[in-house]
């Protein structure tokens, strides 16, 4: 689980370089679609086929894994409550085990073989930059998912539920302001060459949100100790550090710097958060964020999450990030086919029609951070994250159980 979020600080940091500078399968029953959960004589109407890839196998499948339950959580769930408008939902999901090349056969395959008429939850970091033309050219909508690529922040054809790379970064800095420190520093991975942007792109953040940069830092996984960073971080002042790094590393990391007698505000995301990490004692006392809604929702609809959850796929961890946000590209779905009259065929055009009728700063109920669609223009999203702080093997919700918004940005 740890090496999800190596991948997706590296995806994100290179992503808005990029952005900056120019401005196998699977699937439930062994290839079958995955949905059902109700009586057939309640979906009288044509199936609504929708796509799914993600690196299931391999580097980072673990993290990945979990958004996969809440996406079979979703269509399970979607049908046993009438599908939409009585068509029931099948889901079907790829693997491309961390291929970009897989990855392009696997949305090819999705499309021609398939019929989906929308990829929804994706959970890749970066790899869209593969198929991007090609599932544009096909004119199937992208809705939600990991959203670590240029395409989130540039694509009309891409819809995000999870925070774009620019937001991410930002509302992992707003912590800081948040946890009331003054200063800033971040340390991130050395195995992944893009995760060095992460330094120069969170100084930016903070001298947005007036925190002084107390610089970043590279560690390798490799390293038996990390004393000679946690020193540097203590000599620049740094009150807060964003660990952009494996989970792994980071636990290390902390436990080194508390024996040099250097204890900061500690702040990491949610992507691959689990249970065993929140009663990990060296977190105490640390910040985490979800890159949009967190598990721990009282709207209706994440309500809903944790019981579908329970109900489908009670053996996933919840406690992260990934499920709870990949829930959210589903109720997007939802909303967008909600137009789709029970005697009609799904197309992906109909789906498409449906996302620019939604109204500006839409939320899904809550369940994913404020945008609107513009037919033509790529999506406008306000950065908005859900905060978590460990304290006494727990997690509290200083700020409440919803979203969090940064002041100014509606």
């Amino acid at each position: 689980m740890a090496r999800g979020k190596t991948l997706r600080v590296g995806a994100v940091a290179f992503t808005i370089v990029a952005f900056a500078g120019a401005c196998g399968s699977s699937s439930s029953g062994g290839g079958t679609p995955s949905g059902g959960g109700t009586s057939a004589s309640s979906l009288t109407g044509s199936p609504i086929n929708i796509g799914d890839v993600g690196t299931y196998s391999g580097f980072s499948s673990e993290a990945s894994d979990q958004g996969l339950a809440a996406m079979k959580a979703w269509v399970d769930d979607t049908n046993a409550h009438g599908g939409i408008n009585g068509h029931p939902v099948k889901l079907y999901s790829k693997d491309d085990a961390g291929s970009a090349t897989k990855s392009l056969a696997a949305v090819k395959e999705l499309v021609q073989q398939d019929h989906v008429v929308a990829i929804v939850g994706q959970h890749e970091s970066g790899l869209e930059a593969s198929w991007q033309k090609y599932i544009d050219n096909a004119k199937i909508p992208v809705i939600g998912g990991i959203a670590s690529s240029a395409a989130w922040l540039t694509d009309p054809n891409f819809y995000p539920t999870n925070l774009n790379p620019v937001n991410t970064l930002t509302m992992s800095v707003y912590a800081t302001v948040l946890a009331q420190e003054k200063s800033f520093g971040v340390v991130y991975c050395a195995e992944v060459p893009g995760c060095a942007q992460a330094a120069t792109l969170t100084a930016g953040a903070a001298k947005s949100l007036h925190i002084t940069y107390a610089g970043g830092l590279s560690i390798s996984a490799t390293s038996s100790s990390y004393a000679a960073q946690c020193l540097q971080l203590k000599n620049k002042g740094a009150a807060s550090v964003f660990t952009a790094t494996s989970i792994d590393v980071s636990e290390r990391l902390i436990a080194n710097c508390k024996s040099q007698g250097f204890s900061p505000t500690w702040i990491d995301d949610t992507e691959n958060w689990g249970t065993s990490h929140t009663v990990n004692p060296v977190w105490n006392g640390a910040w985490i964020y979800a890159d949009g809604v967190g598990w721990m929702s009282q709207k209706p609809a994440m309500v809903e999450f944790r019981s579908a959850m329970a109900k489908y796929e009670p053996k996933a961890d919840i406690n992260t990030a990934t499920a709870s946000t990949t829930w959210g590209a589903g109720e997007l779905f939802k909303a967008a086919a909600a137009g789709i009259g029970a005697s009609a065929t799904p197309t992906a055009a109909a789906i498409t029609a449906g996302l620019y009728t939604l109204g500006a700063n839409f939320t899904a109920g809550g369940t994913i951070p404020p945008v609107t669609f513009t037919k033509g223009a790529p999506a406008k999203q306000q950065p908005c994250a859900s905060y978590f702080k460990v304290v006494d093997k727990q997690l509290t919700t200083p700020q409440g159980t919803e979203m969090v918004c940064l002041p100014g940005s509606g």
